[in-house]
Order: C-alpha cells, then structure tokens, then sequence
C-alpha cells in the first residue's frame, strides 16, 4: 500500500471494541475540530467487521456518539446513533450487511454532521469531541473540513471547469490529502467514495440511511464526453417515508459534491414567516415541508422546502432536493422606490465608507457609494414604507429598524454590520407601519401607522434588549385622528417625541406607559400650510440643553418654522419663494429638511436640493433634479447630502468638491420609457421616452444593437440602441389595439407581434439594419382576445416554429415562422390530446394562460394554465408529457427554462421558483422572496450565469449557480430561411464585439440623455445641464476668504514656493491665452529675490494609485549602518566583481544609447553600465535605498538616478559622470519616492516628479560642470503623475500624465527676472470616460503628436497646437507603460506582458498592427534607437531583453530573481566550469554559469515556495550523478540530475514546509529538516524515509551540516535549530549507525534585541548556525543570539568553547573557508571576518538585508543575497 501512503495505520483483532485506536488519548481531552464534513479515508479488511465511534458535541453541550460498523444495524437513541455500513455490490439486493469481502477499494467516506445531529436528535453540531477507530481496517487519514471536497476532481479539471475556489461548484481536495491516481486510470475504477446524506437517487431496494457502496461508474460527461456536472450539498428538512426500513447511509459511484463560501451578501430566501407559506391548499398536489432555518456568517436564511407528492409520476426513493441551495443568489438591484419609498438614510461602515440605504420593493439596499457594492436586508413580504437608524453614539452598534405596508404592521430589527434579524414586530391591531424614528441611543422605537378603522396609531417599543436577547416590548401606544407625516425622537429625552402632518406640530411625551401629545399654536395671520418634515437642529448632544434645543419644520407652502423645545413656542417662520418668480405670493413647496454642524438642506417641489446657511438667510448651493426632491439626507459627517427624487433617481452631492454622483435610477409609475442598462454597473445608458404613448411588449433582436416595442395605441416600432434612431415604424399595423405580445425568431430574420384583437402581423427583418422591417403578413382574429403577457408568443429555439394562444382561449396553435401557417393545433379545455389516466382526475376545463418552447434534447411545449397546472407537451405531436398541479397559489407570470434544459423558472405569489425541470428530486423546486408585486418578466442571461427578474419598478439581477457557463451562440439550432448564412449571423453577433477601428472622439450623447457620472462643478453649464447649480458669487467670495488665510508672506531659507493646482480650467486672473489656447500661469518667482512668497497648502492626501505605471517602492523593514568599518585603499579583502539581476520594480530604470552602445540598468542599490560592445561593466552605488528610475542627458554625458525613500532616508537624485563614473551632484528635495525624470531637448532644464504622497513636480537646473544644479521651480498638483515627456521641437514644453485621466501641457518661461510655469489642462473624450481612465503613459512623434496611453490599454492622439484629442483606438489588452514613436511606427508594450509595433500610416488616424513579441513578466522599462528596430525591454520579472523587429528575435542580455532569494549553494567543481544554485519564494531553482553568470538551467514549482537548495558531494563514483535537491514549503524534496536536467527523485518526508538539506558524503542519503524540528533521512536510491530524528522536535531546523573528514574514525553531522541547540552526530546511514556524541546549548537572554519578550518565530532575534570548521575537523564554529555578539569556536574533544571572536553586528548568515568567514547582517553589511586573528571588514552595497553568503570551494569568490539581489565578489585575501 505504499502507494496509498507511507504511514498506514492497521487495526487488527478478533474483538473490534478491544483494538482501537483512540483520539486523543484520554477521553477527558477534546479535539475541538469544528468542521462541518468529517473524512474518512479507509479500507475494511476482507471478512472482518468494523466499528468507527465519533463523539460530538452539540451546542447545548449535550456529547453523542455516532458510530458506524458492518457489525450493527440501525439504532437511534438521545445520545448514541448507529448506522450500518454496506460493504457488499450495489447490485446486491439481499444480505447487504455483513463482514466485508475480498474484494474492496479504498474508500473516501463523508459525513454531514450537521446534518445527522439536526436530523436525528434535533441538536445543532457544536465540534467533534473525540475520535475511536476499532478493528478491523486500514486507515489513511482523517480530516474535518467545512468544504465538501470531491477527491475525483482534480485541480487541472477543476480549472478547466472555471472553478477558481472553493466557493464553486465543486472544490477539488487538495492532492495531499488525496489518494494516488495511476496514469490512464480513473478515481472510481480505483476508490469508492461515500457521502451521507446522499446527493443523488441510488437503487430503492436498499433503507434509505444505509451506508452503501456503488458499483455504478461514473457517467458518460465525468469520462469525457461532456463537462462535469456538480451538485451541491444540502440540509434536508424532512425524512424520507418510501419505507419502514430502518435509517442508514448509502453510497453512490455517481455522488458530486460542491462547496459553498460565506458570501458578505445574505443568501437569499424562499420565504419568509409573513404570509408566504402555501399551507392549507385544498386539492393540493404539493404540500409544504417545515421551514428549515439556517444561519450562515450572520445572515438567516428562511427557504420553504416543498416536494410533490403526486403519486402519477416517477418517484425517487431517496431524500433528494434541487442542487446547489440556494440555487439563486441576489447580487444587484435596479430601482429606487421615488415617492412609494422615499426614506433614506446613510450610515459609515468598514472604515467610514459611506452607505446609502434604502428600500426596493420588499428588499433593503444597502449600497457603498464608493464601490455600488450592494448588500440587501431580505425578509419582508411587502412593500418595504419605513427604515430608521439608530444614531450610533459612541461604539454602540448600529440598528436598522424597517416596517412593510400590509396587515399586521410588521417591523423588523437588525443589526446593521451583519445584516442579521434581531426581532420582529407584529402589531395586532394595526394594518399598516408607515413611519418609524429611532432614539440615538437605540433603546426606543416610534411608529406610526394605520389601525383598523382607519385612524393613525402612535407606538412606542423598547428595543434596548434587541441586540441581546432579540426581545422588543411594547412600552405605550395611542390612537389619534391626527394626521402625521413624519416622526422625530428627541435627541436628549427619549421619552419625548415630534411629529407633523396636516395642519398640525404636536408635541408628544410617555409618561407611566400613557402617550399624551401638546399641539403647537400656528400663527393666524398667514397660511402656514401642511406640515412636510420635521427635524432637530443638529449640535454636540453631550453639551446640549433641554432649552438650548431648537425644532425646524417645514411645510409644503415654503415655510420652515422654528419652535422652542422647552417652551413649545414659535421662535422663527421664514418663507422661501421661487427665485426665478420672486413676484409671486406662493412658496416652494418644501418636502424634507436636515441640519448639520455647518449648513442647513432642503428639497422641495421645484426639483431642486439646497444647502442653506445656519441662519438660513441664502442657499450658497443648489443643485436641480429632474423631478420633485421627496427626501433628502445627510452622511454622519456633513460631507455628503442624499437626495431621493419622484423620477426615480437617488444620488448625492459631495459638499466638499461640489460635485455630484447619481448612483441609481428606476422606473416610475407613469414615466413611459425604455432604458437600457448595464448590468455590471447598473448605470443607465439609454433612455427612449415617449410622451404620448406607453410601451407595453418588447423584444431584443438575437444578434445586433436592435429591440422592437409594441406601445398601448397599436403601434410597433423597431430602434437602434447605439445610434438612438427609429429604424423602422408601423402606427396602423393593429388597428389602434393594444400590442401585447412582439417577439424575434432565433434566426433574427421574422418579427411577430400580437394585439388584444387577436391580430397577429410579421415583419420581415432579414436586412433590418438597411432595409428596416417591413410587413409581410397580417392575420386577423389568429390570436385569442385578451392580453396574455409580454411573452404571449413563444418561438422554438431552431427559429422555425411559433406557438400561441389561439384562435380562441383554450387552444394552442404551432405555426410557422416564415408564414404563420398553422401545423399543429392543441385543444387545452377539452382533454383531447390530453390523456385522463395520466391526469388521474376527470378532465376538467382549463385556459392555457402562459406557453414557451424548451431548447432540445426535451423539445417540449411547456403550458401553464389558469388552474395552476403546468403541462409539457410534445413540441412535435402535441401529446402530453406529464403534468404538475397547483404549482402557484396564483395566476402564474412568466415561465421561462433554461438553455441546457435543466431548469424551470416560473413567477407567481410574488416569487421566484426554480424547478428541476425533469423532476427527480425529493424536492424539486427552490423558492425565492424579494419582489414585493407581481413578477411581470424573468429571463436568463445568455450565458446562463445570471437570472433577471422585473416587476413594478423594480429589477433584480440574481446569481444562477445551477449550470457552468455555456457560449451564448452555439452552433446550433438555429435555422435560416436560405437569405443568410451561418457566417452572417456570427458577423452580426461581432458586432456587439468592442469596435475593431478606432473611432472618432466625441463630445456630447447624441441620445441626449446625461450618463450618471461623477460631475465637477466648473465643467457644469446652466444652459446644457440641469443637473444642479451653483450660487457663483458665493463661491467664488468663499474661496477668495481661503486663500486669504492660507497666504502669508515670510522669509525663506529655501527659495522655492509651493502651490497645488487644483482647476487649471477655471477662470481668473492668471489665465492667458497663447497662441489660442487658454494657458493658466501657474505661479511667478523672481529669480535672485530672497523674499519670496510660500503658499502653505493643506497636506494632499491621494490613494494609493492602482496602476502598475506609478513606482511603489517594496516594504523594507532594514536600515543602513549606521557604522561601518571600510578598508583603506588597495586593502580591501573584496571587491565587487558582478551583479546579477535587474530591478523590475522600478520604472524606467533601463537606458540604451544605440550610438554608443551604453546600456544602463538598476539592481536594487546599485547603478549598472555597460557597454554591450566589449561586455565591459561598471557599478555606482551611491543610493541607500532602492532605486525607482533613470534618466540620461542627450549628450549622454550625465546619468541621473534617484531613489525611494524610506523611514528617515529621505529620496536622493545622483549625477553621475557616464565616462569617469564619478558622482558629480547629490540632489534631495522629494519627501518620498520619485516616480520618473526627464532632462529637456537642450538638457538645460531637469524635471522630477515626486510620488503619489507629494504629487510635486520639481525644475533644476542642469550641471554646468561646475555648479550643482539648483531648484528654479516647484509646483503640486491634485492628482498623481505616473509620467513627464518633453517636446521634441521646444525645449521649454513637456507633459504630464497620471491618474484620472490627467493630461496637463506645461510651457516653462525662463526670463531675466522671473520663471513661470503655465499650464492647460487636455480634455479627454467622453466615450473614454465613461469609466474610471488613468493616463500612464506618452511619448512625441516625429510631427509633434502627442500619444497618450491609458490602464485599458486606449492609446489618445494629441494636437498639441490646439492640444486636444483628435483620435483614439485599443491599442494593447491592458496597462500601457512604455510607449516611443517616430514618423511611421508606434512601440506600445506594459501589463499584457508584450510589445507592439503599430504602423501610423499616411493618415494620422490610420493605425496597423505590425509585429507583437512576448514577454516572461509585465514590461516597465526599454528604449529603442530612432527607427524602433532594435532596442531592449526590462520586465517585472528581473529580466532585459534585446530585442530585433527586423527578425522577432530576442536575446536575454540580463536574469535576475523577481522574489527573495530564500538560499544559495555552489557546486564544488565551482571554479572549473562549475555552477552555482539559488532557489527563492517563488518556488524556482535555477542553475547559473560561473563564467557569464548566465542562467544555464531552471526548475520551477507553481504555488510552492522553496526554501533550501543543496548540491551532492564530488566524489568519484560513476553510478552517481551529479544532483541538486531542493525542499518546498508544502514538506516535498525535489532531486535533479544536474547532468541531464531531469526530475530524479520527488519524495514528501515531512508535512511542514523543508528549512535545510544536506547530502551524506557518499550522496546515497539525504537529511532533511522542517519547521517543526524533525529531521528526515531518506535513501535517495529508494525514496524510502530510513530514519525520523525527533530530538530537536519543537523548533525549526536552521542547517545541517556534514562533515567530509574523518574525526577518530567518525563521519559527523551536526544539526542546529532555531532554540540554539546544537547535536553532533557519529553517522553511517548504510550500516544503520546514528549515534548522538554532544549534545550543546548555547545561552541567550530572554528578551528580543529590541527588549521584547524572545520569541523563536520572531524575525526580529538574529538565527542561530553552526559549521565545522574547514580546516580543523575538531572545531564548530557557531553564530547566533547569545549573552555578546560573537563568533564561538567549540572544541569536540574538550568539550568547551575554546575562543570567542567579537563581532559588530548581529550575524543573519555565515560561512566560512580557510581562514576566512563571511557574514551577512541585518543592517545591509557583509562582513570579513578573519577567525584567526579576530579582524573584519565592513562593506555595504546591498540594499535590503544580507540573508544568504557563500564562499566558493576555492575561496576565490564570494557570493551574497539580499531580497531578490545576487552579488559576486572577488576575494582578495587568504
């Protein structure tokens, strides 16, 4: 069995409860696993009995065990289940239990124990306390897990399968814990696997809870012949009653399992508890189950589980129900309650995102504006009247409370972090809840609604015992013939409260449980009107009085009323009129007010949201809606203002940069529109409105841009989406009736539409495009009379047939598409083609209300009638299939089925139910709650992914999981009729393809309609947008009074000013136009005044950038010494002889010059030249830190090179001289990174740009050779710049571009007295904005156009005369990075990991794709000589390329590592042709050449990290090669023949991740060491694990040393761990000699370097090793933590450490040759050490910590590592 496992347990004994293996130990111990699945991996011994005992735990505390054995049979008791375990053939039907028999497989058996404890003794599983194994089996392994895994998938299937997760259909398990799969076989022709409860039907002669093997295979799909198909597992709420046979477990060959994550949305519900259950249904063929209740990371999810007990048709034995459950997840929302819900509300969560609540139909969103992430509060059955918040003071937690219209005034609490229902409230005598307010502590809830006679009821509930307990009380309630509108609790009493209504402001106070209420006196000398809103002033409530407390409310007559609190007086009454009628005696009708800290909102009647000052004497904002404002509401913060409008729409105006987001729209009651939205965005992008005529059927053309409508007076139009146009119009087509039906053929090529006449016409739409759709045929009284929904049509799925209801309303008739000739007629009422004895009933009359074909294979007619029945008919011959009764309580909407067949869809009762549409479940259908009114339309998406439901403004887009994703043009069914081609269809189906030419740039929607993006107040004009307003004179005084405070004149050390531009395109003073366009002077500086003026700026905070253009310099916790000890000159025991690797975390850090052949390139500290004729290379280290980018002056004379800041090291630029080498300048300005440079054409002006954290743009000045270059400008922008480029053709005009969609062309004025910066802002095209764009890259042609690239991979064509975008197409897959052009070509290459070479063409607008190469990683840096032939690339993957367009050729000229280099070996012939290894964090081994420090092999592991590499020993024995074995964080070996580049040996000794490897000396064993402490020794012959060392068991194993010399007749190993232990070792693995000789511990504190408590794992407390010595066998030398900083030499023979060697540093790694030893710190410094007289040279020139140093078996080389860097130096000593 070792191919099963190396360790296998095997319990054996003639009495199985005396032999057991028992875990833990003792019983009074508890496993604690909480995972949801327990597996077992076992095999019964043959013709002996077994018994498994599981005890669990409830959450009551209650332990019952659950056992299992071929010994028992079923037994149920409180505390102890017995199921029995079948191991005979499923083909058996007799004597299935008994001793196991000779013939069995390893099997994999899964048991729900949450579904055995809930359905067995009504218990909810806690953990698993215990476990006992008894005889007689052999067992691998056994795990808990809350992920169902199916162990014959594998990974490589999965991901075929798109599974990405363990959230999908079916989780792969993990190959670890799997068995062993030979080649050319398959899992079940090898292993069984059995899962209780089962998930598919098995042979119904065995007891249903039996635990049964299968010997049926797999199905035709899992070998091959199809995808595989994935069920999900269930909890199942009620028992199987087939028969009386006694409960057990069954297996099945054919069981599929799947996994389902946590989501953060809640799931969503059948039903909930209000008036949904379908109980009590006479006649009933399907009866409801008791809900089951499931809470799954905080939310309850309510399903209503139903199964048909109509004894007709086939019926499963087994308990089975639809899979996945839930098979629908809601994922978006569109629609937005208007005047119907109109509460709104915010809230910060997750770290002050701001969320916008607020109802849907029966649904509460709860939408991030950030993100338009939903989350949805799912549990009421009605029209959601009412939400309210708590004020959240302090950290108490957030309650939602919410009431629905309908009887019963039913309220809910919830929590609001966790979407989780705490409470709900039933009023008994009230009909509805329409008003509810919340006290700021959260402890009293106020609600108002109706009673039932009609009168408002005022109720009060204590809800303080919500969050712990769910219990709300009712504290007192009154009835009132008050009208009131809204409600108010005081902010400082929660016992009083404030309502308004009509023609009334009352008071209102509990006392002693009573309510009584104080009318507010109202003027009578004017017209106070009906009372809208009603609010508190907003104000700091812990330093608030009662006296001090003022109440605003407002009416619809314009006035807002101010009322003393205490008093119950009128303080104030102020009137708003219009302004633009100012004559007029009548106000603005107000709707809602809200006070904050700095401004009073308002919206009103007029459309318009206002903000007010305090006093409320002028609105210094307003912003105009396309509707009445109803409701309007303010962010915690004051910082935005919510706005809900009648139209439909709900938005917010940021208050702070005056711009407004519009985040939803919907659908009003009368707005007579079609839109058409994007479902990933929910934005709407078109809108086609009809003033006179409402559309009522409509259709979308199957493969273009195109829908038809049918309108209420008859008149059927078909439009183009994308051109907004009416292609074709037919007003008389049906007589002024209404059209009820329209509807496309599969082929696109017939239109079809239906009136309540009966008329049916056909439009003949081949050519819709050119010829539009002209009328073919007409035929009246073909239909039936009546409206029988949108969808009262229905076309087969191969486009040739047409079903409907007609000619009169119990007849079905099938024609044809092409002639409307009738082929087949159905008589529903009269039972003709319908068999009685299939119906078991007499015949009964009945109307088809409701029909749709079925994709094939099934070729079905699926009718649903006025009965509640659904029928399927044979689509050919009209005979009936089967037949399902009372399948909606109600009259059925829609009915809808899936393309693969698979699945039903029907609507009715306001839910969603999903069939199994061939019916062989237990339970066959899903329920689903959400839509709060009839369900008018359900369809799925075409690729099956996604279900979209609609109903009265309302649309819900859910999640489908029941199928895999299918191509939505297959190759299909769909049939012509001879005028077009298969070819033509799939060339009209490209069209909705993204445009293959680039299009031209616009600047307004021809459609008119304004997209809801994110509008800046100064791109606004009154006479084009309506969107809101801006009081002008306002805000312009408001910003003169900004910088007024901001500005102050002070003398500067520093000459430099500052300034953040903030809208280049404003208007003021500073704007000039030159040469016609608008310039903006950015700021005046005279050049040798000393009192200049500093304009201090508020620190500018700026995300994070996500594009890949902007440097972000890697985390680095080490910092430089801060001493160091450096030889004199001509004493230095090393010398820098290569660096190997490039910096592909920097942006443009790689220069070719193609005169000189200067090639310059950065590895992390270091500046590398080369000169690629004569290979000859320099290397510049004059950074601290890592380096971001370079720049070269155009005589090629000076080199700038700037680096990243860190901690205190702030960013430094150097100049360096390219010939000498010698740094001519150190500049430093930039508070952190810099992100790129560039010097002008005439290199008199160096430009730098700071990061993201500074966005400052810095001029120097040149070096004139003599003089360091000075700061002659400084300027801050708003957003951050990923990338400067000057003209070519002016010396004085660059660009930068950055982050949203930033294009700034700057002009640089160098006069005699002063330096101006002007600046103009570029305006991108609106249909490139229509998503977030970020500029990251550009480059000049040759004639002055300016190319810009983007994140998406857009290239824009730039004037820079008039400097706007005249062009743009798709020029890569995604992030531009690099981009050079000419006259002729353009080099395009970044994220998509490629370079592209695109032909300009004689146009400036006609673009080709020439040649395009790829690339090992994302490309970030190149340059290319003038014609872009030749030129070189550097990738993310460390790695420069030369690359030759001419051919396609590609050369690596430099390899470098892209993760940390984790170890280093060198190959003992190292300086005889030899090698050197490295492996790092990435999981890749590569081999290097000593000569060209070329990469000369490379092993690569995906997903694995490796982190120890080792090669053999020479010695001369040719049956051994040479070899290098590698260890991996997942416990695998890996052995390669390094002579031929082959995989050797791959073994798995340990279950933790491998930390050191050592050959023996005659390379036969391998020891190895983990995390845990054990070491391994494992013959490399065999694969066989010899021996297991456990004496260093608890610490990690730091390195393993042998020793090659014989020490009295000895071979020595020594092993150090991380606990600074050391043991040697006396070893002869082939004799089986391991003997421990010493046994060492060295001291240490028991606090960290930096004081804190040791801790082993702790990065902080420097490693421990230990070596031999190389040249005197009787010595260690160790180097770790300890009492001094050290190097200890220990004697074997005496026993005792024999000298102390100081060091200045703490030692991360050592080695040592001769003499000599070589240490790597954690201050960047490797350090020579000569052990002999106690000396050490310091050198630093690495830029991260030195965790790796290695010596050659010469000595003559040195190698370090620091991250992904790799140093080779020369050793000039010893």
């Amino acid at each position: 069995e070792y191919l099963i496992s190396p360790l296998i347990h095997d319990t054996a004994g003639s009495i199985p409860a005396g032999n057991y293996i028992q875990l833990p130990r003792t019983t009074t111990q508890s496993l604690g696993l909480t995972g949801r699945f327990l597996y077992f991996m076992f095999k019964p011994l043959p013709s002996k009995y077994f018994v498994i005992h599981v005890d669990t735990v409830s959450e009551d505390g209650l332990v019952v065990r659950v056992s299992f054995s071929n010994l028992f049979k079923f037994k149920s008791t409180s505390t102890w289940l017995q199921f029995p375990f079948a191991c005979q053939p499923a083909k058996a039907k007799t004597n299935f239990m008994g001793p196991a028999p000779h013939a069995q497989k390893w099997t994999v058996l899964v048991l729900d124990m949450h579904y055995i404890l809930s359905m067995y003794i009504n218990r909810k599983f806690s953990h698993i306390k215990n476990l006992r194994i008894c005889a007689n089996i052999l067992i691998k392994n056994c795990f808990t897990s809350d992920i169902s895994y199916d162990p014959r998938i594998s990974v490589d299937q999965a991901r075929l399968l798109g599974i990405t997760s363990v959230d999908e259909n079916a989780a792969p398990m993990p190959r670890d814990m799997n068995f062993f799969l030979p080649k050319s076989k398959e899992w079940d022709d090898c292993y069984d696997i059995v899962r209780f409860p089962l998930d598919t039907p098995t042979t119904p002669v065995l007891p249903f809870d039996a635990i049964r093997r299968s010997d049926t295979p797999l199905d035709a799909k899992r070998r091959g012949d199809g995808p595989l198909t994935s069920t999900q597992r269930k909890i199942s709420a009620m028992k199987t009653k087939h028969s009386n046979s006694s409960p057990g477990i069954i297996s099945n060959g054919n069981l599929r399992c799947k996994s389902r994550g946590l989501p953060f949305e809640p799931h969503q519900h059948g039903c909930s508890d209000e008036g949904s259950t379908e109980e009590g249904e006479a006649q009933s063929d399907i009866r409801s189950s008791r809900s089951w209740v499931v809470d799954v990371g905080g939310f309850t999810s309510q399903r209503l589980k139903l199964t048909n007990q109509n004894s007709e048709f086939e019926r499963s034995n087994q308990n089975e129900v639809l899979q996945p459950d839930p098979i629908l997840k809601l994922r978006k929302v569109i629609g937005f309650g208007g005047q119907k819900s109109s509460f709104i509300t915010s809230h910060s969560l997750h770290g002050g995102n701001d969320i916008i609540v607020y109802a849907c139909n029966s649904v509460i969103v709860a939408m991030e504006t950030a993100t338009g992430h939903q989350h949805f509060f799912i549990g009421h059955t009605e029209d959601v009247s009412a939400i309210a918040f708590n004020k959240m003071q302090g950290a108490a937690p957030c309650i939602l409370a919410s009431a629905q219209s309908g009887a019963g005034g039913i309220v809910r609490i919830w929590k609001f972090e966790s979407q989780e229902c705490l409470a709900v409230i039933r009023s008994q005598n009230a009909t509805a809840m329409n008003l509810l307010s919340f006290s700021s502590s959260g402890a009293i809830l106020v609600g108002v609604g109706r009673d039932g006679h009609g009168k408002n009821l005022f109720m009060v509930w204590d809800t303080s015992g919500a969050l712990r307990h769910g219990s709300v009380t009712v504290i007192a309630k009154a009835h009132t013939d008050v009208e009131i509108l809204r409600i108010a609790v005081s902010p400082i009493d929660d016992t009083r409260m404030l309502s308004c209504g009509r023609d009334n402001l009352r008071f209102w106070r509990v006392r002693s449980n009573q309510l009584r209420s104080c009318p507010v006196a109202m003027p009578t000398d004017r017209k106070i009107g009906d009372f809208s809103d009603v609010t508190f002033a907003r104000s700091d409530l812990s330093k608030l009085v009662s006296h001090e407390v003022s109440v605003y409310a407002c009416t619809k007559a314009g006035y807002i009323i101010e009322v003393d609190f205490h008093k119950v007086t009128i303080r104030s009454i102020h009137k708003f009129t219009c302004i633009k009628y100012p004559l007029l005696l009548t106000g603005i009708a107000l709707n809602s007010i809200r006070f904050t800290e700095s401004f009073v909102a308002t919206c009103s009647d007029d459309g318009f949201l206002r903000l007010w000052a305090l006093d409320l004497s002028a609105a210094f904002i307003e912003a105009e809606h396309e509707g009445p404002v109803v409701d309007v509401d303010v962010t915690p913060d004051g910082v935005k203002v919510l706005a809900a409008t009648a139209a439909g729409t709900l938005g917010y105006l940021d208050v702070a940069t005056r711009k407004y987001t519009t985040l939803m729209r919907s659908h009003t009651d009368v707005d007579h529109t079609i839109r058409v939205w994007d479902i990933d965005t929910l934005r709407q992008l078109y809108d086609f409105a009809t003033v006179d005529e409402s559309p009522t059927a409509l259709a979308c053309h199957p493969m273009l841009e195109i829908f038809a409508c049918g309108f209420a007076t008859g008149t059927v139009r078909v439009f183009h989406v994308s051109s907004t146009s009416v292609i074709s119009e037919h007003p008389q087509v049906h007589g002024g009736s209404k059209v009820t039906s329209i509807v496309f053929t599969a082929s696109g090529e017939r239109l079809i539409s239906a009136c309540e006449k009966g008329t049916m016409a056909m439009f003949d739409t081949t050519d819709i495009e050119k010829a539009g759709a002209p009328m073919l045929r007409v035929l009246t009284k073909c239909a039936a009379r009546g409206d029988h929904g949108p969808r009262g049509i229905a076309t087969s799925p191969d486009g040739r047939w047409i079903a409907f209801i007609g000619p009169n309303e119990f007849t079905i008739t099938v024609a044809s598409s092409t002639t409307l000739n009738q082929v087949m007629r159905v008589d529903v009422s009269t039972g003709v083609n319908l068999d009685p004895d299939i119906l078991g009933q007499r015949s009964k009359i009945d109307a088809p209300l409701r029909i749709t074909f079925t994709p094939p294979p099934a070729n079905h007619l699926v009718v649903v009638t006025k009965s509640h029945r659904l029928l399927k008919l044979d689509a050919k011959t009209g005979t009936l299939v089967s037949v399902v009764d009372n399948i909606h309580r109600g009259n059925t909407g829609v009915v809808c089925v899936s393309d693969d067949c698979c699945h039903l869809v029907t609507t009715g009762d306001k839910l969603i139910k999903v069939w199994d549409y061939h019916r062989t479940k237990e339970v066959n259908y899903q329920a689903f709650i959400g839509h709060s009114s009839p369900i008018h339309r359900v369809m799925f998406t075409p690729d099956r992914l996604s279900l979209i439901s609609a109903s009265e403004g309302a649309i819900f887009i859910w999640d489908f999981m029941g199928a895999p994703p299918k191509p939505w043009l297959d190759a299909t069914h769909v049939i012509n009729m001879g005028r077009s081609k298969r070819e033509d269809l799939l060339e009209s189906a490209r069209r909705w393809d993204p445009r293959e030419s680039p299009p031209a740039p616009t600047k307004t929607n021809e459609s008119g309609w304004v997209p809801p993006e994110t509008l800046h107040a100064s791109d606004l004009d009154a006479s084009e947008v309506s969107e809101f307003t801006l009081d002008v004179d306002h805000l312009s005084h408001e910003n003169h009074l900004k910088s007024s405070k901001i500005a102050e004149n002070r003398a500067l050390d520093a000459q430099i000013p500052t300034q953040t531009i903030e809208n280049p395109s404003s208007a003021g003073e500073n704007v000039e136009n030159i040469d016609g366009v608008p310039v903006k002077l950015a700021w005046s500086l005279p050049k040798h005044d000393a009192d200049v003026v500093e304009v201090i700026e508020e620190q500018i905070n700026c995300d994070v950038p996500t594009v890949l253009a902007h440097f972000k310099a890697q985390p680095n916790d080490s910092q430089p010494a801060t001493r160091t000890y450096t030889a004199s000159a001509g004493e230095e025991g090393l010398k820098l002889r290569a660096v190997v690797g490039y910096n592909g975390n920097g942006r443009n850090n790689l220069i070719w010059n193609p005169h000189t052949g200067v090639l310059a390139y950065s590895c992390g500290t270091v500046v590398v030249i080369e000169i690629l004729q004569t290979s000859e290379k320099r290397y510049f280290n004059e950074h601290d830190e890592e380096i971001s980018c370079l720049a070269i002056q155009h005589d090629g004379q000076i080199l700038a090179s700037a680096s990243a800041s860190n901690g205190l090291i702030q960013s430094k630029i150097c100049l360096l001289d390219v010939h000498t080498g010698a740094c001519k300048a150190m500049l430093s300005h930039h508070e952190h990174g810099v992100v790129d440079m560039g010097y002008s054409k005439d290199d008199r002006f160096l430009i730098t740009i700071g990061d993201y954290r500074d966005n400052t743009i810095v001029v120097w000045s040149s070096f004139d050779g003599e003089f360091p270059p000075v700061i002659m400008a400084s300027i801050k922008t708003v957003l951050p710049i990923n990338k400067i480029v000057w003209d070519h053709k002016s010396p004085y005009e660059f660009v930068t571009v950055g982050c949203t969609s930033s294009v700034l062309f700057w002009i640089l004025e160098d006069s005699v007295e002063k330096v101006n910066l002007k600046l103009h802002e570029g305006e991108f095209p609106e249909s490139i904005k229509k998503e977030t764009v970020h500029c990251t890259s550009a480059c000049y042609s040759e004639d002055g156009t300016l190319y810009v690239g983007t994140n998406n991979g857009t290239v824009t064509a730039w004037d820079t005369s008039s400097n706007q975008c005249f062009h743009h197409w798709r020029a890569d897959s995604d992030e531009i990075i690099l981009m050079q052009a000419n006259a002729h070509r353009l080099l395009v290459a970044g994220a998509s990991k490629s370079a592209r070479i695109w032909s300009l063409g004689g146009s400036r607008e006609e673009m080709k794709l020439e040649h395009e190469l790829t690339f090992d990683g994302e490309v970030v840096s190149g340059s290319f000589d003038d014609e872009i032939v030749m030129g070189v690339l550097g990738t993310t993957n460390s790695s420069v390329w030369y690359v030759d367009w001419r051919d396609g050729s590609t050369i690596r000229l430099v390899a470098g590592h892209k993760h940390k280099v984790c170890n280093v070996s060198i190959f003992t012939r190292f300086d005889k042709n030899g090698h050197f290894a490295t492996c790092t964090d990435g999981g890749v081994v590569r081999l290097w050449s000593e000569d060209t420090l070329e990469v000369a092999a490379q092993f690569k592991v995906a997903d694995e990290s490796c982190g120890c590499v080792v090669f053999s020993h020479p010695i001369k024995a040719p049956c051994l090669p040479n070899m290098v074995a590698s260890g991996y964080t997942d416990g695998t070996i890996r052995v390669f023949d390094i002579d031929k580049l082959i995989l050797k040996l791959k073994i798995q000794p340990h279950g933790n991740p491998v930390t050191s490897l050592q050959f023996s000396p005659d390379n036969t064993t391998l020891l190895s060491g983990d995390t845990t402490g054990l070491i391994a020794v494992t013959s490399i012959a065999t694969g066989v694990t010899l021996r297991m060392l456990r004496d260093h068991k608890g610490a990690p194993i730091n390195n393993i040393e042998v020793s090659m010399s014989e020490v009295i007749s000895q071979r020595l190993s020594l092993i150090c761990s991380a606990d600074r232990r050391v043991s040697v070792w006396d070893t002869e693995w082939q004799h089986d000699i391991c003997e421990m000789l010493d046994w060492l511990t060295f001291p240490a504190p028991c606090f960290a370097p930096d004081g804190t408590q040791l801790d082993l794992e702790d990065k902080l407390v420097p490693p421990c090793h230990c070596k031999f010595h190389p040249t005197n066998p009787d010595l260690l030398i160790y180097c770790g933590y300890g009492l001094n900083k050290s190097l200890e030499l220990y004697s074997l023979t005496k026993r005792k450490v024999v000298q102390s060697i100081p060091m200045s540093n703490w030692a991360q790694c050592v080695h040592l040759h001769g003499p000599l030893c070589v240490a790597g710190t954690a201050s960047r410094l490797v350090e020579l050490i000569d052990v002999a007289h106690g000396t050490f040279q310091d050198y630093a020139s690495h830029g991260r910590d030195v965790t790796q140093v290695r010596f050659s078996p010469s000595g003559k080389l040195l190698i370090s590592a620091a991250g992904g860097e790799l140093f080779v130096w020369d050793v000039c000593v010893g």
